[in-house]
C-alpha cells in the first residue's frame, strides 16, 4: 500500500484490460527482427470523407463502450466500491482503413476533438453506484495533418520513394531466396519496434539497403502524424478528462504498405494508406519534465484529485515510449532542478501498447506503485529483443519474471488459417524504496525498478491477486473492425 503518497491502497483496486489485437492484418516483417513491416488496417470507413470518418469513429466508440459495460458487469458491487477500478485498452485503437484519420471536420471538430466529445457524452450517460470510481484509458488516436491522402501518395516525391523501395525489395528477396509474401511472413510472425530489435546484429546487404532508404525517408517526412490518447476519470461526482501524446515513433503506427506478389518476387503497394516512408511524428521534448501543466497539456503524467484521499500521480506511456524510458527519465525531476512542475515517482504507471510489455529498466512507479499494461500486438517475451521467445505458446495466464519484472500476465492467441494474432496484459507492483533520479549519462545502467524480492520471487501486493479472469468479448451490432475479432477481457480483481 502506498499510503505515504496517496492514502489509497492500490492493491485493493481492480485492474481490467481489454486484450484485443489492434495491429494491422497480414503482418509481414521484411526480415527476422526487422523494424519495417507491411500490413493492412481494418476500418469501418469506405473512403476519407467526413461522413465516413465519423462512421468509423462512432463504430469504434460503440465497441469500446460495450466492452466497458461488459467489464463492469464482471465485478460485484462490493468489488467496484472497494477501491479504484482501472480500465485500459491497447494502443492503435482508432484507425481508418488508410491508417490515421485525415484532417477533416466532423460536426465542426477535428477527428481527435470529435472523438473526445463523443466519448465524453457517451460515458457521462453511464450511471455509477455511489463510491464507484474508474480510470478509463481509451487507447490512442492517430491523426494526420493532411486532408487528401491520395494527393500525398501520388506526389512526385512519394512515387520516387515507392519506386526506390520496389527496386530494393526484389534484391532483398533474391538475396534470401524468397519468392512470395508468404515466404517473408514465415520469417518472423511477431512485431518488433525500432532498431533496438537489431542491436548487435549486422545487417545483410539487402537488409541494409532497405534500412538506409527507410531511415532517409523518415528523416524528411512529407506529412505529420500525431498519436494522442484520452483518459477519463469517472465517478458519481462527475467526469474528468486528460489528454496525452506519444513521444517516439514506432513500427506499427504506420506500415510500409501492403506487400504483394509480383512475377516471382514481391513489391509494396501503399493500398491507399499513409505509410512509414511518407509520414513522421512531431518532436516532443521532456527536457523540463513531463507533468501536465497549462503549457504542456499533452504530457505523459497527470494528477487525479477526485478518486483518492490525496492526489493520485498517474503516468501513461504509449508503447515505445515505455521501451525508451520516457517516464523513467523524468522521475524526480523537480521545479528546483528546472522542471516545469515536480515529477515525483508515480502511483500508477499505465502502458497501452501495440507490441510492448513491462520492462524493469522502464518501471517508474514509486514504492509499492502499480504498473499495468494492455497490449494489442504481441505475445509476452522472455527477452524484449529480436531473440525474444514467447513465455508461453498460445493462450493462458501465468505469474513469473519476464524482462526482469515480476508480473501476473494473461495472453490471448487467435489463430486464423496460417496467421497468429496475439494480445496480452500484465499487472505488476513496485517493491523496495523510492526510485533514484535518472542519470542520462548512465543510460540503461540506471537502477532498475525492483518488482520482487527473494527466490522464488515474491511481492505481497501482486501475490494478493489471483491470476487474471479471462472473459471472451462478444459484441453486437458492430462492424468487423479488428483482424482477430473482439479479443477478451483480462480482469485482475480480488474476490
Amino acid at each position: 500500500m502506498n499510503e505515504t503518497q496517496t492514502g489509497f491502497d492500490l492493491a485493493d483496486n481492480n485492474y481490467l484490460a481489454w486484450a484485443l489485437y489492434t495491429g494491422p492484418a497480414h503482418v509481414v516483417p521484411l526480415w527476422q527482427g526487422s523494424r519495417w513491416i507491411a500490413g493492412q488496417w481494418t476500418g469501418a470507413n469506405t473512403d476519407l470523407s467526413a461522413e465516413q470518418i465519423r462512421r468509423d469513429i462512432d463504430a469504434r466508440i460503440q465497441c469500446l463502450v460495450q466492452a466497458f459495460k461488459i467489464a463492469r458487469s464482471q465485478l460485484s458491487d462490493t468489488q467496484k466500491q472497494r477501491g479504484l477500478n482501472v480500465f485500459v485498452t491497447p494502443e492503435f485503437y482508432f484507425h481508418a482503413t488508410e491508417g490515421p484519420y485525415p484532417n477533416v471536420r466532423l460536426l465542426g471538430l477535428p477527428p481527435f476533438e470529435y472523438l473526445q466529445a463523443s466519448l465524453r457524452e457517451t460515458l457521462s450517460g453511464i450511471a455509477l453506484a455511489p463510491g464507484e470510481s474508474w480510470v478509463f484509458l481509451s487507447g490512442s488516436v492517430l491523426t494526420c495533418s493532411e486532408g487528401d491522402f491520395r494527393e500525398v501518395m501520388q506526389s512526385a516525391e512519394a512515387q520516387a520513394r515507392l519506386a526506390a523501395l520496389n527496386k530494393a525489395l526484389p534484391a532483398l528477396a533474391a538475396e534470401k531466396g524468397l519468392r512470395a509474401t508468404a515466404h517473408f511472413r514465415a520469417l518472423g510472425p511477431h512485431i518488433r519496434g525500432r532498431s533496438y530489435a537489431m542491436h548487435g546484429r549486422k545487417l545483410s546487404s539487402g537488409e541494409q539497403a532497405v534500412d538506409d532508404l527507410m531511415t532517409a525517408f523518415r528523416a524528411d517526412p512529407l506529412c505529420v502524424v500525431r498519436n494522442r490518447g484520452v483518459a477519463f476519470t469517472l465517478s458519481a461526482g462527475g467526469l474528468g478528462l486528460t489528454c496525452f501524446e506519444k513521444q517516439n515513433e514506432s513500427t506499427v503506427d504506420l506500415t510500409m504498405g501492403k506487400m504483394v506478389d509480383s512475377g516471382g518476387t514481391v513489391k509494396l503497394d501503399p493500398a491507399g494508406m499513409i505509410t512509414e516512408w511518407v509520414a513522421g511524428y512531431p518532436s516532443i521534448s521532456t527536457i523540463s519534465g513531463d507533468k501536465q501543466v497549462p503549457t504542456t497539456p499533452l504530457a505523459a503524467r497527470y494528477t487525479i484529485a477526485s478518486v483518492a484521499p490525496t492526489p493520485l500521480q498517474v503516468g501513461v506511456e504509449i508503447c515505445l515510449d515505455h521501451r525508451l524510458q520516457r517516464l523513467r527519465r523524468t522521475t524526480n525531476m523537480t521545479v528546483s532542478r528546472g522542471a516545469a512542475a515536480d515529477n515525483p515517482p508515480l502511483d500508477m504507471q499505465l502502458i497501452p501498447s501495440g507490441g510492448m510489455q513491462i520492462l524493469d529498466a522502464s518501471v517508474s512507479a514509486g514504492a509499492n506503485g502499480v504498473v499495468f499494461n494492455s497490449d494489442g500486438c504481441d505475445p509476452i517475451l522472455d527477452v524484449y529483443t529480436a531473440q525474444g521467445k514467447p513465455v508461453i505458446e498460445g493462450s493462458g495466464t501465468f505469474k513469473q519474471i519476464t524482462c526482469g519484472t515480476y508480473a501476473s500476465s494473461a495472453q490471448c492467441l487467435v489463430q486464423q488459417l496460417d496467421e497468429q494474432y496475439y494480445s496480452h496484459s500484465q499487472l505488476s507492483f513496485r517493491s523496495g524504496g523510492e526510485m533514484e533520479s535518472f542519470d542520462n549519462a548512465r543510460c540503461n545502467e540506471n537502477g532498475m525498478g525492483a518488482t520482487y524480492a527473494g527466490s522464488p520471487p515474491a511481492n505481497p501486493l501482486l501475490d494478493g491477486y489471483p491470476l487474471a479472469n479471462r472473459v471472451a468479448v462478444t459484441l453486437t451490432g458492430t462492424p468487423p473492425l479488428f483482424a482477430a475479432g473482439f479479443g477478451e477481457l483480462h480482469i485482475y480483481a480480488k474476490p
